[in-house]
């Protein structure tokens, strides 16, 4: 899991008086040499961010302490603090201060665990913020297992390791979050593979298969984008790739490593989320625009409102590229540049019958506007429509309504979300009159995401917020804490 901060925030930018440090914690579960499971937490912070002082040489320096309480089924199981230093400097005047991390790992058996954050830079005390999340650790003795993917600006073998940093005889440059700009032409990415000489067979070969699909048009990207690789068993299997992604056009992508034993067998699987941006032209799109749409059934939709609102529906499950010329084109395009698009937008989904796709969607789109349509606000462009066309139905969904002390609310959960389990959506009803539910906070990543959401959810009473409190009111009856924590 993933955690982004500009604290006196968590996940998003927040405007605020006091310095506000940036900060990145990311926290996931990996084996030793033996197998034993840990966790490993990294953290990364920005070098400007941060409020230098003299340490005992003299010299600048920075530091952030990190506080982490781990519970277990309620019961209290360790504390782990450490702290992360900057470089040091001889003066800070004038000077761009570098951006630095550090990591711990911290030994654990296999279960749930909820773990209780504490960040400050220690020359700033205001700069305090506390989070919470579940982390589960799963590691199986005598079958085949994966870690989680970890993606890298740079990774490459080393003779010179720093135990602190590198591992497996690599090192390497985190990517930190999970976005890759056009200046970055190389997909580089690691994992481990546990256990393959009892699951699959001491001295065996097993195949190792890495995958790309675009999350926005659900399309498998052939050709160098998947790959394929041999490997021989061991306890533990290092495997690191590297993808040219030179061509890769802008949009949202599922990564997917697999491992395959005996008869070609999957028997397991990673997956991980990153967003591409690239001045490249996305070539797929270009060529498929050409295409002529006539003799189709778009050319019977002939109404240009109705046309227009058919192309603005899409924009819950568009890709970047595509939400760009639906928001440039929806009011004033010309009707046959939007009878393209939108033949051009179902062709890419599914090139063998397109209508049927559409027809699909419009039945959602049909559900949607009767289950949330507001006043003059058609159902797919509230928040809870555009969540539900785009990921699905919920799994479940809590409902509060009568909390005389909180506005109403809804939790949605997802058990399984883009490699994300326990995704959790909370909608909240501001104005009390309509039925329009604004998204005010998820664990998604790439959602809106608000640390201070459970002081707006509860404080319906107090329109101005004070942000240096993070805590809630702990009145009678107040559930939003149990509701977010433990409805899973």
């Amino acid at each position: 899991m993933k955690r982004i901060f500009l604290i006196l925030i968590g996940f998003i930018a927040f405007s605020a008086q006091a310095q506000k440090l940036s900060a990145v914690i990311d926290y996931r579960p990996y084996c030793d040499q033996e197998l034993d499971p840990y966790l490993e937490v990294s953290s990364f912070f920005g070098g400007n961010s941060v409020r230098y002082a003299k340490n005992q040489a003299d010299f600048f320096e920075a530091e952030v302490r990190i506080t982490i309480d781990i519970m277990k089924e309620g019961q209290f199981v360790r504390k782990v603090d450490y702290v992360v230093a900057s470089e040091m400097l001889e003066d800070t005047a004038g000077v761009n201060k570098t951006d630095f991390w550090g990591i711990k790992r911290i030994s654990l058996l296999n279960g749930t665990y909820n773990l209780n954050f504490t960040i400050q830079d220690m020359n700033n005390e205001e700069s305090k913020v506390q989070f919470e999340d579940l982390v589960k650790i799963a590691f199986p003795q005598d079958t085949v297992s994966v870690s989680g993917i970890s993606l890298h600006e740079q990774i490459a073998k080393t003779d010179d390791p720093d135990p602190y940093f590198d591992k497996h005889g690599y090192t390497s440059i985190p990517l930190i979050y999970n976005y890759l700009p056009s200046v970055l032409n190389k997909l580089y990415f690691s994992t481990e593979i546990y256990n393959t000489e009892k699951g699959i067979g001491p001295n065996s070969t097993f195949m190792v298969r890495s995958s790309l699909k675009n999350l926005n048009t659900k399309r498998q990207m052939g050709g160098e984008f998947t790959t394929v690789q041999r490997m021989q068993s061991a306890p533990l299997v290092y495997f690191v790739k590297e993808l040219d992604i030179t061509q890769l056009y802008t949009g949202n992508y599922l990564l997917t490593v697999e491992v395959y034993g005996a008869d070609s067998i999957l028997v397991a699987t990673s997956q991980t989320v990153f967003e591409r941006n690239n001045d490249a032209p996305f070539l797929e799109e270009e060529v498929v625009l050409n295409k002529d749409y006539r003799g189709t059934f778009v050319e019977k939709i002939t109404d240009p409102k109705q046309m227009r609102e058919y192309v603005a529906c899409l924009l819950p499950i568009a890709s970047i590229s595509e939400n760009n010329f639906i928001r440039n084109h929806v009011r004033k395009g010309e009707m046959q540049d939007l009878q393209r698009f939108f033949y051009a937008f179902w062709y890419l989904r599914n090139d063998e019958n397109p209508q049927e796709e559409w027809l699909k969607y419009y039945e959602k789109i049909k559900y949607i506007d009767k289950l949330y349509t507001t006043g003059n606000m058609k159902g797919y462009r509230t928040d809870r429509g555009r969540v539900f066309l785009q990921y699905g139905p919920p799994s479940s969904v809590y409902e509060s309504a009568f909390d005389s002390h909180s506005y109403p609310y809804e939790i949605w959960t997802y058990d399984m979300l883009d490699n994300q389990t326990n995704v959790r959506f909370i909608f909240y009803n501001v104005d009390l009159v309509s039925k329009n539910y604004e998204l005010l906070h998820s664990d998604k990543i790439g959602e809106v995401q608000d640390p201070f959401w459970k002081v707006k959810l509860v404080n319906r009473k107090t329109p101005i917020y004070n942000f240096d409190d993070k805590s809630i009111e702990q009145y009678y009856g107040n559930t939003v804490e149990d509701d977010w924590f433990y409805l899973r």
